[in-house]
């Protein structure tokens, strides 16, 4: 479902890097979403309609999917994060926060150092959800070693939120699962640096019955800033935040630091 504006969604630039709806003049906060491996800017598309007029949306697309789909996939997550933190900071100054399902919880984490090493505001507020913390060791680096048949199979069984067509679709599956096999592989592939931690606020999403992220390991994400942690958990799966956009919006915007 798209968003119910007339104007066409809009790239922050020539890379493309970041698309969103129509320019908000009286947007004061920045909102940027990164979705799961395999996803593209459309998972968030939605988001659009629920949030306030304060709020601007951007939403990350990487290459070798939807408007990006002939474009040579991402090296790795630190090249991700550095192309949206240059992104960001061409655009205007404005406070941000950052949210990122799955793999986009760890492209968040660093950007949120991306930014700080260019001498930009940490954001806000990050808020990694459906992912543990960064170097806590798990990864989908068993599922690669799979054929494509089998390894879209076992990954609709993990975690879901793999479309029924593209499961049932030889054709589809074709084109979707090398960039479904590379976005994983930068995630079994992803090294956290050894830096200073951050400042920011980190508020961690998850879903009381993924698997892959349990509120003990959730937990985790407080060690990767100096500033407070909260968690917020919602009914359902890895992909419990399909169901419930307006609660998780809402969960999002009510933190303490962007009022």
């Amino acid at each position: 479902m798209n968003a119910p504006h007339s104007e066409p969604w809009r790239n922050s630039d020539d890379t493309r890097w970041l698309v969103g709806p129509p320019r908000r003049s009286d947007a004061t906060l920045r909102l940027v979403c990164i979705p799961h491996a395999g996803g593209g800017a459309s998972f968030f598309r939605p988001w659009a309609q629920r949030l306030p007029p304060r709020v601007e949306l951007w939403i990350a697309q990487l290459p070798g999917r939807e408007g990006r789909f002939r474009e040579p996939l991402a090296a790795s997550l630190t090249a991700v994060a550095e192309a949206l933190g240059q992104c960001l900071a061409r655009l205007p100054a404005k406070p941000t926060v950052l949210f990122g399902h799955s793999l986009g919880a760890l492209a968040a984490f660093e950007l949120a150092h991306v930014l700080r090493d260019l001498g930009q505001e940490e954001p806000l507020l990050l808020a990694p959800s459906g992912r543990t913390p960064p170097g806590d060791g798990s990864g989908p680096r068993h599922l690669l070693h799979l054929d494509d048949a089998a390894f879209i199979d076992a990954l609709a069984d993990e975690y879901g939120g793999i479309a029924p067509a593209i499961l049932e679709n030889p054709a589809l599956r074709e084109l979707y699962v090398p960039t479904l096999r590379a976005d994983m592989g930068l995630v079994a592939d992803y090294r956290p640096p050894q830096r200073p931690p951050l400042s920011c606020p980190i508020r961690a999403f998850g879903g009381d019955g993924d698997r892959h992220t349990p509120t003990q390991r959730l937990q985790g994400w407080q060690d990767c800033s100096r500033g407070p942690f909260d968690m917020r958990l919602f009914p359902g799966g890895h992909f419990y935040l399909a169901d419930q956009i307006a609660a998780v919006i809402d969960s999002l915007l009510d933190h303490p630091s962007l009022s």
